[in-house]
């Protein structure tokens, strides 16, 4: 069962954020949290997050083993990204992570 943070980061790879990375490398915490953010409110998810539990969660995907390219794909809303066995496993280990924020 996915918990609201898990179904946050779940609308921010698959409904799309308008967010772009500016260059290269791996997205800021900052650039991840406004595309949580984003597409809780696109994604019509009712949350009662607070910006400190969405900087966490934003701190724990950056912090993660995510690749650089699953971060860019969320933070660009690319929602036809195909993330690879390695990112499948880092979000998997995340949902404890991520249920710590609260």
């Amino acid at each position: 069962m996915m918990n609201k943070a898990t179904k946050l980061i779940a609308a921010a790879i698959v409904g799309g954020s308008v967010l772009l990375t500016a260059g290269c490398g791996r997205p800021s915490t900052d650039d991840i949290q406004k595309a949580i953010a984003k597409a809780s409110n696109v994604a019509g998810i009712p949350t009662s997050l607070t910006s400190e539990q969405y900087k966490c969660i934003a701190t724990a995907i950056h912090d993660s083993k995510l690749s650089d390219d699953a971060l860019k794909a969320l933070v660009d809303g690319k929602s036809t990204f195909k993330a690879s066995d390695g990112d499948d496993a880092a979000m998997e280990a995340l949902g404890e992570k991520i249920s710590a924020c609260r």
